[in-house]
Parts: structure tokens; sequence; C-alpha cells
């Protein structure tokens, strides 16, 4: 009787007899007419680019390497701490498409924003971040954690590396985009939006 649990039943019930090949296509259909209705518009948006871009310093593909002041408008949402493991998500299409076998996965975690593995003598003393809120919570996590005040202090240094090679090849004027949620760590509240305005 209850609106909630009807709904909820009826749901299921639409679940257990779809098609799900034909509801593949209908989605499929309804996506194209969205993009094809793009096609009137695309001279006045510009030139649109998704580039899959090294955000920090090191390695080919960096976004430091790029001509500075090139782009107008920057869209992206940056890992979440510890909220996924990316490379070991991601491990098996990498696999598929001939980007990295197994024994390559480490090389790729390590280069990877917000990864979770570390070697001992990387925590052995506090790592700082230059954000003296985030500091005083990671000094407080450090007594009962190392590895994951080390986590969150890595995650925020290099995202402050990201945004500095993003904002570099913005066009002044140009406008940033960024998605972000806060985390949290140890059971304490982990203000990661905050944090990336500072920066």
């Amino acid at each position: 009787s209850d609106p909630r649990n009807r709904r909820v039943l009826e749901r299921l019930q639409k679940l257990e007899e779809a098609n799900a090949i034909l509801e593949f296509f209908t989605i499929l259909e309804q996506f194209s007419a969205l993009v094809t209705s793009l096609w009137g518009v695309r001279k006045s948006i510009g030139k649109v680019e998704g580039p899959y871009s090294n955000v920090l310093s090191g390695g080919v593909g960096s976004l430091s390497q790029r001509k500075h002041q090139d782009v107008g408008m920057i869209v992206t949402s940056p890992p979440y701490l510890g909220a996924q493991k990316y490379i070991r998500f991601s491990s098996l299409s990498m696999g598929w498409l001939s980007i990295a076998g197994s024994k390559e996965l480490r090389t790729y975690e390590d280069l990877s924003i917000g990864r979770e593995h570390f070697p001992r003598r990387g925590y052995s003393s506090l790592t700082t971040t230059g954000i003296a809120e985030a500091d005083i919570l990671l000094s407080e996590v450090w007594n009962q954690n190392p590895l994951r005040a080390h986590i969150a202090a890595c995650y925020l240094n290099e995202m402050r590396e990201a945004l500095d090679n993003t904002l570099k090849i913005l066009k002044l004027g140009g406008k940033l985009v960024l998605v972000s949620g806060c985390n949290s760590i140890c059971g304490r509240s982990f203000e990661t939006t905050r944090f990336l305005r500072q920066i």
C-alpha cells in the first residue's frame, strides 16, 4: 500500500521483463540524437579535445609540456582520496587494450593520484601540504595511522602539482570546471573541496 514500495515493485517487474539488447539500442539512439543536435552549433563552441595527458610534471604527454595559455576551458573530475583503486579497477581494460600488462600495472599505479601503496620509509615522518587546516588534521591522523596520513598528504601535494600544470595551459580569462567532493579519513571529515579551493 506504501506508494514507494509500489514504485520499487513496478521497477523490479519492468527490469525482469526488459529486453537488455533493445534497451541498449534505445538508449544509444537517444544519445546519438543528443550528439547530432550539437552539429549545428559546432563552430560556435570551438574545438573540443579530450586529452589523456599526465597532469603531473614527469613523463611523456605531461600537461607541463603543452603550450601555455592554449586552452579556453577545462572540465575535469580529479580522483577522490581513497575512494577508488583506479588502476586495479581499470587493469582489465588496460590489458584488453594492450596499454599495460600485469607487470606494468605497478608503474601506472605509482603515477596515479590517490594511490594507496607507499614504501614504509615514505611515511616514517609526517608529510605536510602547506595547507594549515589540512596539516593539523593530517598530524592527528598520523598519530593514529601514518600510512593514511601520508596517502592524504601526497594526494593534496600531487593535486597542487596537477592544478598548477592545468592552470598553466588555461588562457587568461579561461574557465576551469572541477567536480569534487569530500571524503573521510580515519573517521574524520576530510574537506577535499575546501582544500582544493585553497590550492
